[in-house]
């Protein structure tokens, strides 16, 4: 159990009401009278932060005709406040208001105020009376926006809608400011301390801050001076506010819901679910401060779960729980603009298919203060890493909705029965992460729309140096490859790459996808061709064969075990350099792109997250200076990767440069030199499967290779020189060039091969380091064996005259190409030489083309007569 920073309990026995408990130190949270926080009770998997048998109010009256200082009926002549009629209402048959009525609701005589107010708006469980707003005397009696604006507390003013909150009725405040620290920038504060205590903010200085304080008006002057029919849209859609927390110091958590009733207009809300996901904090388990302070606020409950689920379970819990036909889900530690809610609500009710966002504006996370020159605007994309891309959108001009292809995903509204429809939020989910990258790519290609409203803005406490809680990395990963599964098709390859955490653990796993894609059928979703032509068109990678031309790491051919790698340090103006292969991406994940052409990294800038690419100085740059990163040009199959830009750099090649002493060798540029081996790289081709999940690869029975059936290993020997062997070369990978090497007694790993009679492969004995099969494919390398393109569209045959031949088929046998050995002994080890497959000679006089297959065990050569 963790304890609560700076919590106060005592015996709540000892109190009363009228006689609250003295301080024990400023800044104490106070200890709350039990009759207003009862135990919690557990249901159905979640435990409600109240009990509903709990002690009325001390002092209150059983419920009757004004025992809460509210009437059975309200006088409908008077246009103001609320008011007794001068007899009370005849008795008669009460009207139990349901969850699901309530929309233009007729007035009725005999309707039971007092029974609405304590079934949905729990006044039994509060230590104030409702008494009915003031500012909102037009509304339709009966009518759902009339009933909520009866369940706000006295004493409400312009910045104090729902009124006077988390105070006793003697107006004693239940939370004072603790003493205020002083700033982080300080030389008495450890400022990285303080961050990482906090979870990424200030925490002391939230801790000695108002819960009460107005939010600047940041919305742009278009925005101001409209205005919105409340009767309409409270009828007909009021909300439910759903928060998800884990943890949430106390501080920002009350301070968030004290900003939206103070903010929010009565009428538009119903109620505020807070969603506790199994916290540890003591101020935040069951019957604890959290649940006693929500006695203090109207329309304020708390769901407790019973066991750690994650934020995409807590808010399917606070939905599933939720009356309202709208939900707004908001993070918990954020404070609402004026005028927040009216224009989402506005654009649901003319567009009922749309889920809608505000505009995010930052609370500066060291001093709180606010700013609308940082945040999250009105456009966001995705990355392939399946996380959100977002930009700032500025000054607007219209209040019109704006269409985004993905959302930030803390802050949202949706009609209910639409959000489940569309299957809400994916329950194979864990913890957080990516949940608002697949809603958005469900909702357009599914039917709906994802709009930002421009004119609702928030302030949002954005983190800096810290962390909230700590996600599980292979729950952040299922998430989003779970995402890429079920929605990228052929794009799944590309995110894989883009979060490899799979290729050192194993064992990881998505999860069942098949309700998702029966709902995917179901709902007739389009495909993500679509989604990137129509609603993202101006992503990158629109047409992946005509953009990427390679993916994964870039191999020295002449040094066989070192790979290009950013040294594990992927900044601007940092350099490349060569490490040991290892196959697991990250500081050695690249990708080779046409259109622009570029070097890219896999990995985004540590600081801006900006994407990286690789510069003729090697060095790494943002990959927007196009005219400095995108003039490349990529041979595969000589190996060169060429600079070709008008500068002092034209007509370099990216080559090992060695180094002194024991030192790793260097990257440099150099006038390029086609019989330089220094200049060769290999890289993946790409689409393959290489980097894809061991789960992907079972499911696409991709895992084994080619089955042998006895196959005898052989050695491939040069007849032109019989000391040479066919060698994939240390470390082979797909991709890997073929050499020839010095023959190993019984042939070492990357010598031996199997000859696949019924496919027409020959398979290396060797795997890649994450256990694929490879076999040779055109024109000179090794790929993995499944791969349809390069080794399974044609056949290899071995002939009796001494060729090994590529056929277009087994059945026609009709020969393209010849293995030959090309370059002998031009080249230091490891490789004394290549091997590809060249145009046949018409006759057996060329010995480059000839070659003995024999087999290892018992030294038979296949191509004799």
């Amino acid at each position: 159990m963790k304890p609560s920073e700076h919590c106060h309990f005592v015996n709540p026995t000892h109190w009363t009401d009228e006689s609250p408990p003295s301080l024990f130190s400023r800044g104490a949270i106070h200890a709350i009278p039990s009759q207003y926080g009862p135990p919690s009770i557990q249901r159905k998997g979640t435990t409600l932060g109240t009990n509903a048998e709990a002690d009325p109010v001390p002092g209150a009256k059983a419920l009757s005709s004004s025992g809460f200082g509210i009437p059975f009926s309200w006088n409908r002549r008077s246009p103001g406040h609320i008011s007794l009629l001068e007899e009370p209402s005849a008795a008669g048959s009460p009207s139990r208001l349901s969850k699901d009525s309530g929309s233009y609701r007729e007035f009725v005589k005999d309707f039971r105020i007092d029974e609405v107010l304590e079934t949905e708006y729990g006044q039994r469980r509060k230590a104030q009376h409702y008494v009915g707003s003031t500012f909102y005397p037009n509304l339709t009696p009966g009518s759902r926006g009339w009933l909520n604006a009866l369940a706000v507390f006295d004493k409400q003013e312009p910045n104090r809608l729902h009124g006077l909150l988390g105070t006793t009725r003697n107006g004693t405040p239940l939370w004072t400011e603790f003493p205020r620290p002083p700033p982080l920038e300080s030389p008495q504060v450890d400022r990285e301390a303080e961050l990482k205590e906090g979870g990424g903010f200030y925490r002391r200085l939230s801790n000695a801050l108002p819960l009460d304080r107005e939010a600047p008006d940041s919305r742009d002057p278009v925005c101001r001076s409209i205005s919105y029919n409340l009767q309409k849209l409270s009828d007909i859609l009021d909300v439910s506010i759903v928060i998800a927390f884990y943890n949430e110091p106390m501080s920002t958590l009350l301070r968030t819901i004290h900003s939206i009733l103070n903010s929010t207009p009565p009428p538009l809300i119903r109620e505020v679910i807070l969603v506790n996901d199994y916290s540890d904090d003591i101020a935040l388990l069951p019957g604890g401060f959290l649940d006693q302070y929500t006695a203090y606020l109207p329309k304020t409950s708390v769901v407790h779960l019973d066991e750690r689920s994650g934020i995409v379970s807590a808010r399917l819990a606070g939905i599933q729980a939720a009356s309202s036909p709208v939900i707004v889900v908001l993070d918990s530690h954020v404070e609402v603009n004026i005028g927040w809610l009216e224009p989402q609500l506005d654009r649901l009710w003319r567009s009922p298919e749309s889920i809608v966002f505000p505009q995010i504006d930052s609370i500066i996370p060291t001093d709180f203060s606010f700013s609308n020159t940082s945040g999250i605007g009105c456009w966001l994309s995705f990355n392939w890493d399946v996380q959100e891309r977002s930009t700032l959108t500025g000054a607007v001009s219209s209040p019109e909705a704006i269409e985004s292809p993905v959302h930030a995903g803390g802050l949202l509204a949706f009609r209910k029965d639409f959000f489940l429809r569309i299957g809400g939020y994916d329950n194979g989910f864990s913890f957080w992460g990516a949940e608002n990258v697949e809603l958005s790519f469900r909702t357009w290609m599914c039917g709906g729309r994802l709009e930002c409203i421009p004119c609702a803005r928030v302030y949002h406490l954005f983190r800096e140096g810290g962390v909230g809680y700590a996600t599980p990395p292979e729950a952040l990963w299922k998430n989003r490859m779970r995402t890429a599964s079920i929605w990228l098709d052929d794009y799944y390859e590309l995110a894989a790459a883009n979060n490899p955490y799979h290729l050192d653990h194993k064992s990881v796993t998505i999860g069942n996808v098949e309700e998702m894609e029966a709902l995917k059928k179901k709902l007739n979703c389009k495909n993500f061709q679509w989604f990137l032509d129509v609603v993202d068109p101006k992503h990158e990678f629109r047409r992946l064969g005509e953009t990427i031309l390679g993916l994964g790491h870039i191999k020295s051919e002449n040094r066989r075990d070192l790979c290009l790698d950013v040294m594990n340090n992927p900044a601007k103006g940092s350099s490349v350099g060569l490490f040991h292969c290892h196959g697991l991406l990250g500081n050695q994940g690249f990708i080779l792109t046409k259109k622009p052409s570029q070097l890219r990294l896999l990995l985004a800038e540590k600081d801006s997250h900006e994407t990286l690419c690789v510069t003729p100085q090697a060095t790494m740059e943002s990959c927007d200076t196009t005219l400095e990163t995108a003039q490349y040009e990529f041979d595969y199959d000589t190996g060169t990767i060429r600079w070709t830009g008008e500068d002092e750099w034209k007509d370099t090649c990216m080559q090992v440069e060695p180094a002194t002493g024991n030192e790793l060798p260097l990257v440099k540029w150099k006038p390029c030199d086609k019989a330089n081996p220094d200049q060769k790289w290999s890289w993946p081709p790409f689409p393959s499967s290489r980097y894809l999940p061991e789960e992907e690869k079972r499911h696409r029975g991709l895992l084994q290779g080619p089955k042998l059936m006895g196959e005898p290993r052989v050695l491939i020997k040069s007849k032109e020189d019989p000391s040479l062997c066919v060698d994939a070369l240390p470390h082979p990978d797909h991709g890997t060039r073929l050499g020839a090497t010095a023959c190993k007694p019984g042939g070492s790993v990357s010598q031996r091969f199997f000859i696949i009679g019924n496919t027409g492969q020959i398979m290396l004995d060797a795997k890649t380091i994450s256990g694929d099969a490879l076999c040779i494919g055109y024109p000179d390398r090794v790929f993995l064996c499944e791969d349809e393109k390069r080794t399974r569209n044609f056949s290899v045959e071995i002939r009796k005259n001494g060729f090994v031949v590529w056929t277009d088929s087994p059945e026609t046998r009709q020969a393209k190409a010849c293995l030959t050995l090309v370059d002998a002994h031009k080249f230091s080890s490891p490789s004394q030489g290549f091997v590809r497959f060249e145009a046949c000679a018409e006759t057996a006089d060329d010995a480059s083309q000839l070659w003995i297959v024999k087999e290892i065990q018992n030294g038979r050569d296949m191509t004799s007569s």
